[in-house]
C-alpha cells in the first residue's frame, strides 16, 4: 500500500526516475532518483499549502476581485466572473458566501475553469495568477528534483510529467511552470500526462509481480474502459 502520490509518479514517468506534480483541488510533487532516493514536497492540503492547485488559484481569483473591487488592486473581469460563477449579482456578495455558508474546498476549486478561461483571453490579472502558481509549484517540483539526485550532473534526462485538471489551462500555466523548471533543470522533459492515475496503480502491481506493462498500450487501454457507459 502506498500514497495515492506514488501511483501518480509511476502513471508519469512509466515507475522510472524521474517527477509527478499533481495540480487538482490540491497539490503535490514526488519524484524519484536514478540511485532510488525520493522526496515529496507539498501535499500538506489547503490550509498550508497545495500551490499551483485549482484551490490556490481559486481563493485567489476572489481575492483578486475583491481588491479590484476596493481599487487596492488592478481591475480585472475577475471581479465580474466570479460572483456570477457562484450565482451572486455583486462582488461584495462574496464575503457572506465564503464565511457563511461557507464554500467547500471543491467549490473554490472548482472557480479555476474561469480563471483559466480569463487568463486564455488575455486578463492580466488572471494571468499573472497562473503565473505566481506556476513559479511556486515550480519552486517544490526543483526541490524534489534537487534531493531526489536527478539534478546531479551525472543523471541524464528525466520526464516531469503534470497530472491533474489545473493542467486543462493549457500553456498560460504549463508555459511559465515549464520556464521555472527548466532553468535549474534544463534535463527535465516535461509534459501533460494523459495515462490516467490509475494506470500508475497497474503499472506498480505488475513491477511487484515481476511483470512489464507497455505504458502507451496501457493508456489505450484505459481510455477504452474509462469511455464505456457506467
Amino acid at each position: 500500500m502506498v500514497n495515492d502520490v506514488v501511483a501518480a509518479w509511476a502513471a508519469a514517468t512509466g515507475a522510472s526516475p524521474g517527477v509527478s506534480a499533481i495540480s487538482g483541488t490540491g497539490s503535490n510533487v514526488f519524484g524519484v532518483g536514478p540511485q532510488g532516493r525520493t522526496w515529496r514536497a507539498g501535499g500538506w492540503g489547503h490550509l498550508l499549502g497545495d500551490e499551483g492547485s485549482g484551490y490556490w488559484l481559486g481563493i485567489h481569483s476572489i481575492r483578486a476581485a475583491l481588491r479590484d473591487r476596493d481599487a487596492s488592486g488592478p481591475p480585472t473581469a475577475l471581479s465580474t466572473a466570479v460572483p456570477e460563477f457562484f450565482g451572486l449579482e455583486r462582488v461584495e456578495d462574496l464575503v457572506a458566501l465564503v464565511y457563511s455558508k461557507p464554500l467547500t474546498k471543491g467549490e473554490i476549486a472548482a472557480l479555476a475553469t474561469v480563471t483559466a478561461s480569463l487568463a486564455q483571453d488575455g486578463d492580466e490579472v488572471a494571468c499573472a495568477l497562473y503565473a505566481q502558481g506556476a513559479r511556486e509549484l515550480g519552486d517544490q517540483i526543483v526541490v524534489v528534483i534537487r534531493e531526489s539526485g536527478l539534478g546531479a550532473e551525472h543523471a541524464g534526462e528525466f520526464p516531469v510529467g503534470l497530472i491533474g485538471s489545473a493542467f486543462r489551462a493549457g500553456r498560460v500555466f504549463v508555459a511559465p511552470l515549464t520556464a521555472a523548471v527548466t532553468e535549474f533543470a534544463p534535463r527535465a522533459r516535461i509534459a501533460v500526462v494523459e495515462l490516467a492515475p490509475v494506470g500508475g496503480s497497474l503499472l506498480l502491481a505488475a513491477h511487484a509481480c515481476g511483470r512489464a506493462l507497455d505504458a502507451a498500450e496501457l493508456e489505450v487501454r484505459l481510455a477504452a474502459v474509462l469511455a464505456e457507459p457506467a
